[in-house]
C-alpha cells in the first residue's frame, strides 16, 4: 500500500519546460507555478493531493513488473529522462510501457530496414512536447550480452524531435561496429567509444568520439532493466524523496543488467555458504558488491513500506489506538514480513569506501532512500539498534575505531578522539601517503628510535622526559604511536639481521605471521612462540624454515623497542578488540551481511576479527585479487580465507575484463605468469583475464631519467600527450617520490599506488 499523500506542491502537467538547465522554478519539474497568486492553502493543499494521487495513478497503471517483455536503457537514456519536463516523462513512460506490453511495433514506424524503431506514446497527437524512442529487438543477429529476459528489448535513445533520428541510427549501427572488432566467446554485442562525450547537457542524441579528435576509448556498453522505482523517481519525484530535486543534477543510478555467470555469483537473500570472489582489476568485483547491496536495500525498503502500512491499517481501524504497537503486536506484524539485514561495506581505503557509498546512494534514490547521515549510523550501530537504516560503508581504520567505540570507556583502545583520528589518518589506505606524519622525524646518532628533530617541540619534551627518567625523576608518559613501515625501517636501521633478509621481509613476517595470522589472535600474548612459527606450514608463510629463526629473533627484538619507545601496531589493536568479542564485552547491531572489497590489503587478523563479530558467519561477500596486493606487511592468499569458512566456499572467479584492451592484459597477464612462477606460494594460480577489445601494449621506458619521461610524455608525437590533463595519472609508488618529479609532471594528476587503487 502507498503511503498517505504529504502535503506537496502540486506536480506540474502542462507546457513542457525548457530541456536544458531547469534550474528557475517554472522549469524544474514538480515546481509549483500559481495561476493567480491568490490560491488559498486549502485549496492549494486539496489541489497537491489530487495531483499526486493522479500521478500514483498513472505509475500504477503503468507497472513493468510481469510485464512479457524486458524494457533496458542505457546511462544516457537515463540522463535524458532526467532533463525531461514532467509532461514529458509521462510520455516517455506511456512509450517504454508500450514495448514492455508486446505492443512495440504497434506505435512505432522503422528507422532502418531490419532493426531499429522509433516509438511514440500511444494514441499521441503531434504536439509541442513529443517524445521518441528509439529502440531495437533482441535477435539471433544481434543478441543480448547480458542475462536479459527471453523477450526483451534495447532503448538507446529518447528524442524531443525527429531532427536526430538519423544520427541516432548512425551511432547504434556503429556501435555494433565496434563490437564486431571486439575479441570475445560471447559473440557480437554493441560497444561505444569515450561515454563521457556522450551527455544530454551538450546534445539530446549519443554520440561516439569524433574519429581526428582525442584517442577513441571503446567500451562495453552497459544497460539498465527499466522498473516500477524509475516511473516513480520520475513521477513522484517530491513525494518519494520528501523534497524537491534536480534529478539530472543529482544524479541516480538502476542497477545494471549482469550476464549469466555474474547472476549466479549474487548470493540469494538468505545465503547458506558465504561466497568468495577473485578476479583481476576492473572485472567487475565492485559492481557485483553494488548488486548485493542494492537487493538487501530493495528489500529493507519493501519490509519497511509494508511495516507502515500495517501500522496505519491498524491505527485507522482503531481510532483509540493512539499507544504505540506492543512488542507482541508488532511481531504479528512483521511475522509475514522478510527479516532486516544490516550490512557493513568495508576495504581498505577510506576513498574507495566513499566513492562505493555515493554510488550506492545514487542506486537508492529511485527506491525513495535518501542518503544517510553516517555519523547518525555510527551512532546507531554503537547502541546496537536491532536495524540499521542503511548499510555501513568503512575503511578498515574506520571499522576497528567504530568497534572499539561499541566497548565501555574503561575498556577502550583508544584514549580520545585526537589518538582516534591519528589511527585513521595512518593507516587509512594512503599508505606511503603519510610520509608527511613522519617528515620531522629523524634518527638521532647512536640511538636505534625514530626520535623527533630537536627544532620539535615535542620532540624536546620527549627528550626531557627521558633525562628526568634517567635522573630516577621520573614523568609520565609520552603518548603512544601508532608504528608504520618507515618507522619499522629506521628502527632495524643497520640491524646485523639485514644481513640475510631485508626490512620488507621482516615486517610482513611479523604483521603476516607472527603477529598478524588467525593463529596469533587465539594466543595469550597475541602473538605466536618461535616453536609455533618455526612450525608453520610452507604455505603459510613463504619464508623457508631455517630462516624463521632469525626473523623471529628481529621480532623479539622489535618487540624490546616497542615498549622502550611506546609504540604499538594495527595487530595490537586488532588482538585487544578480537579479545573483547570473543570476551562478549562488545556491543553493537547485529551483522547480517558483510561485504569485503579489495580484501588481498587486510591481515587474516582482521578478517577473523570481522569473521568472530558477524552475526551470520554464512554472510560474507568477500573479494579481491593477491596479484593487486600493495599494502606492506600483508601475505594474503584465498585458500587462507576459506579456513575462516572451514574450507566451505571455493573461490569463484571474473576472468572478462570490461575496462581493459588486451594490449594491456597481455602485458599484465605475462607479469603475473612471472610472478607466480617465481613466487609460488604468494599469488593465487587464476585463468588469464581477457578484454572484450584489441588495443597496443603498453610504453615501456627502462633506462630513462624522470625528466626524459617528461619531454617523451608531453611531446607531440603518436606517444606524447602534448599537455597533462583530466584523462593522465602519473602513479608513483610513495608521496616523497612525487616532490622528485619533474615540475611539468607535478602540474598534473600525480597519485601513489595506494591513493589510485580501486580509482581506475
Amino acid at each position: 500500500s502507498p503511503p498517505k499523500p504529504k502535503k506537496l506542491p502540486p506536480l506540474k502537467g502542462g507546457a513542457a519546460a525548457p530541456l536544458k538547465g531547469n534550474t528557475s522554478s517554472a522549469a524544474r519539474p514538480g515546481a509549483v507555478v500559481s495561476a493567480a497568486g491568490s490560491a488559498t492553502a486549502p485549496a492549494a493543499a486539496a489541489a497537491t493531493a489530487a495531483a499526486a494521487e493522479r500521478e500514483r495513478k498513472f505509475v500504477e497503471q503503468h507497472g513493468f513488473e510481469c510485464q512479457p517483455v524486458q524494457v533496458v536503457v542505457t546511462r544516457h537514456v537515463l540522463l535524458q529522462l532526467a532533463f525531461l519536463d514532467v509532461t514529458r516523462r509521462r510520455k516517455a513512460i506511456r512509450t517504454l510501457h508500450a514495448l514492455a506490453t508486446g505492443a512495440g511495433e504497434s506505435v512505432s514506424k522503422r528507422l532502418d530496414g531490419e532493426h531499429l524503431f522509433v516509438a511514440r506514446p500511444p494514441g499521441n497527437k503531434t504536439t509541442g512536447s513529443d517524445v521518441h524512442c528509439v529502440w531495437e529487438r533482441g535477435s539471433a543477429a544481434r543478441p543480448f550480452f547480458e542475462a536479459a529476459g527471453a523477450e526483451a528489448v534495447r532503448v538507446w535513445s529518447v528524442e524531443t524531435s525527429e531532427a536526430h533520428l538519423e544520427e541516432v541510427m548512425s551511432y547504434v549501427e556503429e556501435a555494433w561496429g565496434y563490437g564486431s572488432l571486439a575479441d570475445s566467446e560471447a559473440g557480437s554485442f554493441p560497444m561505444g567509444t569515450n561515454n563521457e562525450l556522450s551527455h544530454p547537457g551538450d546534445q539530446w542524441h549519443p554520440v561516439h568520439s569524433d574519429e581526428g579528435g582525442d584517442v577513441s576509448v571503446p567500451y562495453v556498453i552497459k544497460w539498465h532493466a527499466v522498473s516500477d522505482h524509475l516511473s516513480r523517481l520520475l513521477l513522484l519525484t517530491e513525494e518519494l524523496l520528501g523534497e524537491a530535486c534536480d534529478l539530472a543534477q543529482r544524479g541516480f543510478h538502476l542497477p545494471l543488467l549482469l550476464d549469466a555467470h555474474e547472476q549466479s555469483l549474487v548470493p540469494p537473500p538468505q545465503p547458506t555458504c558465504s561466497t568468495l570472489l577473485v578476479g583481476r582489476s576492473g572485472t567487475g568485483k565492485t559492481s557485483l558488491a553494488l548488486e548485493i547491496l542494492y537487493r538487501v536495500q530493495e528489500t529493507n525498503s519493501a519490509r519497511r513500506a509494508a511495516r507502515d502500512a500495517a501500522l496505519r491499517e491498524r491505527a485507522s481501524g482503531d481510532e483509540s489506538a493512539t499507544a504505540p504497537p506492543t512488542p507482541q503486536e508488532l511481531s504479528a506484524i512483521e511475522g509475514g514480513l522478510p527479516p532486516h539485514t544490516n550490512v557493513l561495506f568495508l576495504c581498505k581505503s577510506v576513498t574507495l569506501a566513499s566513492r562505493v557509498k555515493s554510488h550506492s546512494e545514487q542506486l537508492m534514490l529511485p527506491l525513495g532512500e535518501p542518503p544517510a547521515d553516517s555519523e547518525r549510523l555510527k551512532l546507531d550501530f554503537s547502541a546496537a539498534e536491532p536495524e540499521l537504516r542503511a548499510p555501513l560503508f568503512l575503511s578498515s581504520s574506520e571499522w576497528l575505531v567504530l568497534l572499539d567505540r561499541c566497548l565501555p570507556p574503561d575498556q577502550r583502545w583508544f584514549k580520545s578522539e585526537q589518538e582516534e583520528a591519528q589511527f585513521k589518518e595512518a593507516i587509512n589506505g594512503t599508505g606511503d601517503g603519510l610520509a608527511s606524519l613522519l617528515s620531522h622525524m629523524e634518527l638521532a646518532e647512536g640511538d636505534d628510535s625514530p626520535t623527533r628533530s630537536t627544532g620539535d617541540a615535542r620532540g624536546g619534551a620527549a627528550a626531557a622526559a627521558r633525562q628526568r627518567r634517567q635522573k630516577g625523576n621520573a614523568a609520565p608518559e609520552a603518548r603512544r604511536e601508532l608504528l608504520t613501515f618507515e618507522m619499522f625501517e629506521q628502527l632495524f636501521q643497520g640491524h646485523k639481521t639485514l644481513r640475510s633478509l631485508s626490512v620488507s621481509t621482516l615486517y610482513r613476517e611479523a604483521f603476516s605471521y607472527i603477529k598478524g595470522s588467525r593463529e596469533a589472535m587465539k594466543t595469550k600474548e597475541g602473538y605466536l612462540s618461535r616453536d609455533e612459527y618455526i612450525a608453520l606450514a610452507s604455505k603459510m608463510s613463504p619464508l623457508p624454515a631455517e630462516m624463521r629463526g632469525v626473523a623471529y629473533d628481529a621480532f623479539e627484538d622489535y618487540l624490546r623497542k616497542k615498549r622502550r619507545h611506546r609504540l604499538y601496531d594495527v595487530c595490537d589493536v586488532v588482538f585487544h578488540l578480537f579479545t573483547q568479542v570473543r570476551q562478549g564485552e562488545v556491543r553493537h547491531s547485529p551483522l547480517h551481511r558483510v561485504i569485503i572489497d579489495e580484501v588481498q590489503d587486510l591481515t587474516m587478523a582482521e578478517l577473523a576479527l570481522l569473521h568472530d563479530a558477524a552475526t551470520d558467519k554464512d554472510g560474507f561477500f568477500v573479494c579481491g585479487d593477491t596479484a593487486q596486493t600493495i599494502t606492506r606487511g600483508v601475505g594474503f592468499r584465498f585458500t587462507d580465507v576459506r579456513l575462516l569458512f572451514d574450507g566451505r566456499p571455493k573461490p569463484a572467479q571474473l576472468i572478462t575484463n570490461y575496462r581493459t584492451h588486451s594490449g594491456i592484459l597481455t602485458a599484465a597477464n605475462a607479469l603475473v605468469s612471472l610472478l607466480t612462477k617465481l613466487f609460488p606460494t604468494t599469488l593465487d594460480r587464476l585463468n588469464d583475464e581477457r578484454g572484450h577489445f584489441l588495443g597496443p601494449p603498453p610504453a615501456l621506458l627502462p633506462d630513462t631519467t624522470p625528466a626524459r619521461v617528461s619531454e617523451m610524455m608531453l611531446a607531440g608525437d603518436e606517444l606524447g600527450l602534448c599537455e597533462m590533463g583530466a584523462n593522465q595519472v602519473v602513479i608513483v609508488r610513495s608521496a616523497s617520490a612525487k616532490k622528485k618529479l619533474p615540475p611539468l609532471l607535478q602540474s598534473g594528476l600525480v597519485l601513489t599506488v595506494e591513493e589510485s587503487k580501486g580509482l581506475e
